[in-house]
Protein backbone atom coordinates (compact mmCIF):
# COMPACT_ATOMS: atom_id res chain seq x y z
CA UNK A 1 0.00 0.00 0.00
CA UNK A 2 3.16 2.12 0.64
CA UNK A 3 4.49 1.79 -2.42
CA UNK A 4 1.02 2.77 -3.86
CA UNK A 5 0.61 5.94 -2.22
CA UNK A 6 4.36 6.99 -3.13
CA UNK A 7 3.61 6.20 -6.87
CA UNK A 8 0.28 7.99 -6.82
CA UNK A 9 2.43 11.12 -5.15
CA UNK A 10 4.54 11.38 -7.63
CA UNK A 11 2.53 11.03 -10.55
CA UNK A 12 0.14 13.69 -9.26
CA UNK A 13 3.66 15.64 -8.71
CA UNK A 14 4.78 14.86 -12.31
CA UNK A 15 1.56 15.15 -14.06
CA UNK A 16 1.33 19.14 -12.21
CA UNK A 17 4.75 19.84 -12.92
CA UNK A 18 3.23 19.55 -16.94
CA UNK A 19 0.43 21.15 -16.37
CA UNK A 20 1.69 24.62 -15.41
CA UNK A 21 4.21 23.99 -18.17
CA UNK A 22 1.91 26.84 -20.35
CA UNK A 23 2.18 29.21 -17.66
CA UNK A 24 6.21 29.60 -18.12
CA UNK A 25 8.25 31.43 -19.80
CA UNK A 26 10.38 30.54 -22.32
CA UNK A 27 13.16 31.45 -19.97
CA UNK A 28 13.18 30.33 -16.11
CA UNK A 29 14.97 31.89 -13.23
CA UNK A 30 16.58 28.70 -11.86
CA UNK A 31 18.52 29.96 -9.24
CA UNK A 32 18.69 32.96 -6.59
CA UNK A 33 21.17 34.50 -4.74
CA UNK A 34 21.18 35.63 -1.29
CA UNK A 35 19.64 38.86 -2.21
CA UNK A 36 16.43 37.30 -4.01
CA UNK A 37 17.44 38.05 -7.20
CA UNK A 38 17.77 35.29 -10.27
CA UNK A 39 21.77 34.64 -10.99
CA UNK A 40 20.84 31.51 -13.62
CA UNK A 41 18.35 30.81 -16.04
CA UNK A 42 17.11 27.28 -17.93
CA UNK A 43 15.16 27.24 -21.11
CA UNK A 44 11.73 25.97 -19.92
CA UNK A 45 11.73 22.36 -21.27
CA UNK A 46 14.98 22.02 -19.12
CA UNK A 47 13.55 23.20 -16.29
CA UNK A 48 10.29 21.59 -16.64
CA UNK A 49 12.50 18.14 -17.30
CA UNK A 50 14.06 18.89 -13.79
CA UNK A 51 11.80 19.92 -12.17
CA UNK A 52 9.67 16.47 -13.19
CA UNK A 53 12.93 14.21 -12.11
CA UNK A 54 12.51 15.91 -8.68
CA UNK A 55 9.13 15.65 -8.44
CA UNK A 56 8.78 12.12 -9.70
CA UNK A 57 12.35 10.46 -7.98
CA UNK A 58 12.50 12.35 -4.96
CA UNK A 59 9.64 10.66 -3.55
CA UNK A 60 10.56 6.89 -5.03
CA UNK A 61 13.93 7.34 -3.25
CA UNK A 62 13.54 4.84 -0.25
CA UNK A 63 11.79 2.24 -2.43
CA UNK A 64 14.44 2.78 -5.58
CA UNK A 65 16.95 2.14 -2.67
CA UNK A 66 15.91 -0.72 -1.18
CA UNK A 67 14.76 1.06 2.00
CA UNK A 68 11.50 0.31 3.21
CA UNK A 69 9.47 2.84 5.72
CA UNK A 70 10.56 2.19 9.35
CA UNK A 71 12.57 4.35 11.17
CA UNK A 72 15.78 3.67 11.76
Amino acid sequence: MHRLIVLLTASVGAIFVFAMAGYLPETVASQFGLSGRANAYAPRALFLAGMAAVVGLVPALPGLLGRDDRCC
